[in-house]
């Protein structure tokens, strides 16, 4: 008692209120508070559940100017401060005494109260470490098993003849029996499956005079069985169906949090604020996984997008003995400016159950710091500094967990500390895992897991009752099932005409998923027909367990029960069937089961799919939020677009905010105004008539939801599990606060919103009175406590059932990731079924439905083939006939009637007159036989070649593809000697342009030639170029612009030739010190410098226009015969000139692009610098690949570690430092290009003029390897 009252001198703290979690209310007080008690720590939040509402305090009413500071008010009174209730205060004395506490202190403390343990204990914690100690050894690092007997159905069964049985037991609830006899052993095998775990037994068959039944095999195994019969399963695919229910628990995947903490940082605030990333945290990262772009990762994701870059740009990845491992870094996860908590960072690690913390500093880490009902356990690293040799580089680790996780290896060494890095790896890696396996055991999560055990087992037992009795012929199971029968008929059988017929033969059962109302006898679902008969009120399903199919009732005829066996019989139903006489409650409720038998919309089906991966999702709203409408709407629509099963959740938002420890976002006056006017424009986007009420304080939370919610619970148990009713007047009291401005405590107010939704006044009576009953309230607390078991902390909360897992979505903003988890398409607010929902909604008679058949089915597919047979012809005339369909047009031009209007006229050409010779030539269309086309080259052409270029020899390989010929009559006659460039290799084959070589007015062109199959896109995008290069000007280190054909087919760009062609090329001819030809092929270092001035003084033009090249490399420089360089590959700049600066990296250009560029940010001028310097290093190697020993994929780490290029042998000093300064990680570490220019006029002066030799030749599959073309065969020549 002394010790807790020194202890009690401290500052205050807050623990959040919990629904029985970790102890409730829990509060350190000081002497000075003890004055004011809190008006909530005598009461939980089940109390406040629990009391009626006349028994709440009455608020004080204020004037209107006084209501902002009202709802500050009341929202502290209900709630407390968030900070104090979120976070764990480490007090302040404790926390000054630990700063002066001199060595190292223990990388974790627990908390004041305990409920944490800690390994290697306190008291025991040792960190100066042994050379004999250095951790135990990897092979007895074993990964924890998380079901043991999950895999004995599927190994000792599945491959051996057995038997399945399934029985409900009143006590026990679903059970279901597996049977194998092993002959050769001379035993019986047997496996019970109960709610709670699965029994495994194996028995002599010598113990036996006979062979027991399966009733008394299952109470050899448990004690508790009470049924006396089980049914055999007689369905063919039911071991897929256990053995997906038996291995539902087993996961490959996992996903965990790395917490980055520095040195005095005590709160949750400060460590996810955490932004900057040393180079220890960096290379800690890099010992648990890869880094990774998230942007089109196929890999297992972990929760982040991998789509839109919503949760960052990079993360940690990892596969660790044939499992999946993503790492949800806080510092790579994005960062909010202004948010306190930093919620995009703690609602992906506060919803993991393990967390490693990295410490660099030596301030402890506080087990509570992290307010999460998900972390579980925390492995805290912490890397040690010191002057021995043993300590530097070291890691210590220590282990903490909540006290109900039991203990997991691999154990600790003695000293906890680590000095070799793949041995951490695989401790850490293990030890993680373990961990999840071992949360999975504690309180929370056992009942998490039992609940979904226990729906899944459910579901198994119905799905393989109902499917052996249609096995078994019974009618009115196939009647039940024959609409999945539809469904899974093979697509295409029949052929067109079949499918088309089937179609319309189905139309009415397709309609109903589409979102219309389906009609019976003329009356549509929405209102369910009375029963044909009455049996004393009662109903003979109301005795029947789930699992139990429909029987038809003694009164009904053979005729009725026929006129059911179908869904295309529905509209054979005679109204005469139908007594109009009053409703009866229990019939009601036989009727709506036997529908909800064909629409699949019964709890026991609803469970069947889930348990056969059937999309199903509940919804936990509350009316009193406007958000939670917004979804709710949105979900309504969508239920039959996605074909998903809707579970409405009626809750308690208030129960919700307090047990999570949260409080409504209108305490902050800011938020407060933006939310009325966000609302306005959400109602809008969203088309739900949300307006907000005059004062949302009295309406929100003085007179709060509390009766409303239980109202509406009370309708949902009246209506038995459906979700008709509750939708109806969930949606009516929304309107009367949200859209009226009404009150809904009263009773008055609830029977009005009632009666509008279509119930009777009797039973608005019936449902107030039960709204009062402990049943009810016991509901709502249910329904409450689940969604925080969910992790919910505000309404709607959204979760999605999928394959035995739940994924959680909090908001009305995310229905786009919610598609795309189910695999679905989001459509906007109002998918297009929705509308045409509601479009049929007036139309309720038989006449309307054959019309809307008539439009969907008939004639709106007629117009589209009709449609698509025009568009078809013109793309066959396009493609097949382009010179007919041309000269249709032109004619017109040529005509001498009409003055001939200039090219730039025609196509926006603005080449400067004079340079452009062929400004207004006219191209004869036809001309004389004395005209031929030329011969083709041949693909093994010798150096002395005419087809080549003096001085440019081929390497010594063939020509993948040759370009075409182009025939001459098709080009104007200032062409002469028009052949085809010869080329290293394959230019890229796909590429719309062919290059071919020709004179005119006696000098030597290169002709791009824009191909016959080049679309409309693609000539435009030729024109647009050549526009670009006129209106670029002059440089006389870029290639000159001499002219453009547009008048006619086909269309030429002609540019000056460069005899020596690209640069690369150049560069592994160089290799070799040129094989004869004129000028030599030799290269200095005075010339490198030379040729990259050249360069340089281009690229430096280019950023005068506000241009980025963005693809600078040797094979984009072109070489002149007197060794000028001249920058071209411009094709990328016209690109992201005109679609903007983000522009997808071919993956062969990686190995040149600037990090920045590598992880999808926009590129820069010093993004240029970065490849100029690549540029640099190729042309001081002769044409080397850059980064040559690293793949594509370790690049980006890479560079991340600070490393750079290796100096080249040839290379000065004085080259090799201007590399590495244009090669600098951060862009402001960069040299400026004029600086650059500055640094080679300088070194140009003093560089050596003897020539550079490689004496290796270059291996052309080797080169593409290495630079990253993979099986890439194109390479940008021109």
């Amino acid at each position: 008692m002394e010790r807790e009252e020194r202890n009690d001198k401290c500052i205050t703290r807050k623990r959040s209120f919990t629904f029985g979690a970790y102890g409730g209310v829990d509060k350190f007080t000081c002497e000075s508070d003890k004055s004011n008690p809190d008006p909530l720590e005598e009461h939980s939040i089940l109390d406040v559940l629990d009391s009626p509402t006349s028994e709440s305090k009455p608020l004080p009413n204020t004037g209107n100017n006084q209501k902002v500071t009202e709802l500050f008010e009341i929202i502290e009174k209900l709630q407390g401060s968030r900070l104090d209730e979120q976070r764990c205060e480490f007090p302040l004395p404790l926390r000054s005494q630990l700063l002066k506490i001199g060595g190292e202190l223990p990388l974790i403390l627990p908390p004041k109260l305990g409920g944490y343990w800690i390994d290697p204990p306190l008291e025991t914690s040792n960190t100066s470490p042994t050379s004999s100690h250095y951790g135990t050894e990897p092979e007895s690092y074993d990964i924890m098993e998380r079901d043991s007997e999950a895999k004995n159905y599927q190994k000792f069964f599945r491959s051996r003849y057995h038997h399945t049985f399934t029985a409900v037991d009143p006590l026990l609830g679903a059970l279901v029996l597996s049977v194998c006899l092993e002959e050769e052993e001379k035993r019986l095998r047997v496996i019970l499956r109960m709610k709670e775990c699965s029994l495994h037994g194996v028995f002599s068959l010598s113990l036996f005079p006979n062979i027991p039944s399966s009733v008394e095999l299952a109470k050899m195994l448990c004690d508790n069985v009470t049924v006396s019969r089980f049914d055999v399963v007689s369905y063919l695919k039911a071991p897929d169906l256990i053995t997906a229910f038996d291995e539902h628990r087993m996961s490959q995947n996992f996903k965990f949090g790395v917490l980055y903490q520095r040195e005095g940082q005590w709160t949750e605030e400060d460590i996810l604020h955490n932004n900057e990333e040393t180079e220890d945290f960096q290379e800690f990262l890099s010992i648990l996984g890869d880094t990774v772009m998230l942007q089109g990762f196929t890999g297992f994701r972990g929760g982040l997008d991998v789509c839109h870059g919503q949760t960052g740009s990079d993360a940690v990845f990892t596969s660790f003995r044939g499992r999946e491992i993503m790492f949800h870094v806080s510092t790579k996860l994005p960062f909010i400016e202004g948010d306190a908590q930093q919620l995009q960072r703690k609602r992906h690690i506060g919803n993991d159950i393990v967390a490693v913390v990295y410490q660099e500093g030596n301030t402890p880490f506080l087990c509570d710091v992290i307010s999460s009902h998900f972390l579980h356990c925390f492995v805290v690293v912490r890397r040690l500094k010191g002057e021995g040799k043993e300590r530097r580089g070291a890691f210590q680790v220590s282990v903490t967990g909540r006290e109900d996780v039991p203990p997991f290896g691999p154990a600790l060494p003695d000293p906890p500390i680590f000095t070799d890095r793949f041995q951490l790896r695989d401790f850490l890696l293990t030890k993680l895992v373990n961990a999840e396996i071992s949360c999975y055991k504690a309180e929370r999560f056992s009942r998490l897991e039992l609940r979904t055990r226990s729906s899944l087992l459910e579901g198994l037992q119905a799905e393989l009752s109902s499917r052996s009795q249609c096995m078994m012929g019974d009618p009115t199971v196939s009647a039940f099932l024959s609409s999945e029968g539809v469904r899974g008929m093979p697509e295409g059988s029949g052929g067109f005409i079949e499918n088309f017929k089937r179609a319309i033969r189905v139309r009415s059962h397709s309609f109903e998923t589409l979102g219309g109302p389906r009609k019976i006898g003329g009356v549509p679902l929405s209102q369910k027909p009375k029963p044909a008969t009455e049996r004393n009120g009662e109903s003979e399903l109301s005795n029947k367990s789930p699992g139990t199919s429909f029987l038809p009732s003694d009164n009904q005829s053979s005729t009725e029960v026929k006129a059911h066996s179908s869904p295309q019989e529905d509209t054979r139903w005679q109204p005469s069937s139908i007594r109009s006489v009053k409703k009866v409650k229990a019939q009601e409720v036989n009727i709506s089961r036997f529908l909800a038998s064909y629409t699949g919309t019964a709890e026991t089906n609803q469970r069947s799919k889930m348990a056969n991966s059937r999309k199903v999702i509940e919804l936990f709203y509350d009316v009193v939020s406007p958000y939670s409408w917004l979804g709710f709407e949105v979900m309504c629509r969508y239920r039959n677009v996605w074909n998903i099963d809707l579970k409405l959740r009626p809750a308690f938002l208030g129960g919700v905010m307090q047990g999570s420890g949260n409080k409504p976002p209108g305490v902050i006056p800011n938020k407060f105004l933006y939310m009325g006017k966000d609302l306005h424009r959400l109602a809008q986007y969203f088309r739900v008539p949300i307006s907000p009420p005059a004062d949302p304080v009295e309406a929100m939370f003085k007179k709060g939801s509390l009766t409303a919610m239980r109202f509406v619970t009370a309708v949902q148990e009246r209506e038995l599990g459906g979700d008709e009713q509750v939708e109806k007047v969930s949606r009516e009291l929304w309107m009367r606060i949200w859209s009226q401005d009404k009150d809904i405590t009263q009773p008055a107010s609830l029977s009005e919103a009632a009666m509008k939704a279509g119930l009777s006044g009797s039973e608005v009576e019936e449902i107030l009175k039960l709204s009062t009953s402990k049943q009810v309230k016991d509901k709502l607390k249910i329904s409450t406590q689940e969604a925080l078991d969910y992790g919910a902390f505000g309404f709607p909360l959204i979760v999605c059932h999928m394959n035995g897992k739940a994924e959680v979505f909090f908001g009305s903003d995310r229905f786009e990731l919610i598609a795309h988890l189910l695999g679905e398409k989001w459509e906007g607010p109002e998918p297009s079924a929705a509308k045409l929902e509601t479009m049929s909604s007036p139309c309720n008679s038989s006449l309307c439905e054959i019309r809307m058949y008539e439009q969907e089915v008939i004639i709106v597919p007629t117009l589209l083939l009709a449609t698509f047979l025009v568009i078809l012809v013109f793309i066959i005339l396009m493609r097949f006939c382009p010179e007919k369909v041309e000269r249709l047009q032109p004619q017109k031009v040529l005509s001498p009637s009409r003055p001939q209007r200039s090219r730039r006229q025609l196509h926006g050409i603005d080449a400067p007159p004079g340079i452009n010779p062929l400004e207004h030539e006219s191209i004869a269309l036809e001309i004389h036989s004395s005209y031929s086309t030329f011969p083709p080259v041949h693909s093994q052409s010798s150096a002395n070649n005419p087809a080549h270029a003096p001085g440019a020899h081929p390497l010594p390989f063939t020509a993948l593809v040759q370009p075409r010929e182009l025939p001459r009559q098709r080009l104007p006659e200032s062409f002469n000697l028009v052949t085809p460039l010869p080329t290293a290799f394959s230019l890229r084959s796909d590429r719309p342009v062919s290059l071919y070589r020709a004179r005119m007015d006696n000098r030597n062109a290169v002709l791009r030639v824009l191909k016959d199959s080049a679309n409309a896109t693609e000539r435009h995008n030729f024109l647009g170029f050549a526009s670009f290069l006129s209106q670029l000007g002059q440089h006389p280190f870029l290639p000159e612009l001499l002219g453009v054909v547009s008048l006619r087919a086909p269309l030429v760009t002609v540019v000056e030739e460069l005899e020596n062609r690209d640069l690369l090329s150049f560069l592994w001819r160089c290799r070799q010190g040129g094989v004869g030809g004129d000028p030599p092929c030799e290269l200095t270092e005075r010339r490198i410098f030379t040729m990259a001035k050249q360069v340089a003084s281009a690229l430096e033009f280019l950023h005068s226009r506000d241009l980025i090249h963005g693809n600078i490399c040797a094979h984009s420089v072109l070489v002149s015969r007197e060794l000028t360089a001249k920058l071209w590959g411009l094709g990328g700049v016209y690109t992201r000139k005109t679609l903007g600066a983000s522009q997808k990296i071919e993956t062969g250009l990686k190995k040149w692009q600037a990090p920045e560029l590598l992880v999808r940010r926009p590129a820069s001028q010093s993004s240029d610098v970065w490849s100029f310097g690549i540029l640099l290093y190729e042309m001081a190697t002769l044409g080397e690949a850059p980064f040559s020993d690293i793949s594509v994929n370790e690049l980006l780490q890479f560079h991340q570690r600070g490393k750079t290029l290796k100096k080249p042998a040839n290379c000065s000093n004085s080259l090799y430092s201007i590399i590495k300064t244009c090669c600098q990680w951060k862009e402001q570490d960069r040299t400026s290009l004029a600086e650059v220019s500055r640094k080679l006029q300088l070194g140009e002066k003093t560089a050596s003029d003897k020539v550079l030799k490689v004496p290796e030749p270059i291996d052309i599959e080797q080169y593409l390897r290495e630079a990253g073309y993979g099986d890439f065969n194109s390479y940008a020549v021109l």
